[in-house]
C-alpha cells in the first residue's frame, strides 16, 4: 500500500534504531555505546517498535537477530522475501546501522546465511 503512512508502517513491523544504554550499579550517568561492550559483536542497539512498548521483543529486525532458534531464520527468510518485493523496505533494511560494531549497515550480518 503506498501512501504518506508507508513509511510508519515500516517502523512499526521492523522497528527503529535505538542505541543501548546501561547504568551500572552506583553509577550517576548511563554508558552507551563502546562503554558498554566488551567484544566487537556484542549488540549496541535495539530495534523497538515506536507503536507499542510491548512488543518490542516481537519486531522483525529483533526476531532475525536472535542467534540458534528456527524463529529467526524463518524471519530472516521473510525479511528477505519483502525486501525483494518492495523496494521502500529494501532502502529502510539498507539504511539501518548495524546492532553492533563489526558491521555498517543491519544488512550486512545477513550477506553470510545468503
Amino acid at each position: 500500500m503506498n501512501d504518506s503512512l508507508k513509511k510508519k508502517r515500516i517502523e512499526w513491523l521492523l522497528g527503529v534504531p535505538q542505541i543501548t544504554g546501561r547504568k551500572g550499579y552506583n553509577e550517576e550517568k548511563y554508558r552507551f555505546g563502546v562503554e558498554i561492550i566488551n567484544l566487537v559483536n556484542d549488540d549496541v542497539r535495539t530495534y523497538p517498535s515506536p507503536l507499542n512498548s510491548k512488543i518490542n521483543e516481537e519486531v522483525l529486525l529483533s526476531v532475525c537477530r536472535k542467534q540458534a532458534e528456527s524463529l529467526s531464520v524463518v524471519a530472516l527468510t521473510f525479511l528477505v522475501e519483502i525486501m525483494h518485493e518492495d523496494a521502500a523496505v529494501l532502502e529502510y533494511v539498507h539504511s539501518m546501522p548495524a546492532p553492533n560494531y563489526q558491521f555498517h549497515r543491519y544488512s550486512d550480518w545477513i550477506h553470510p546465511f545468503l
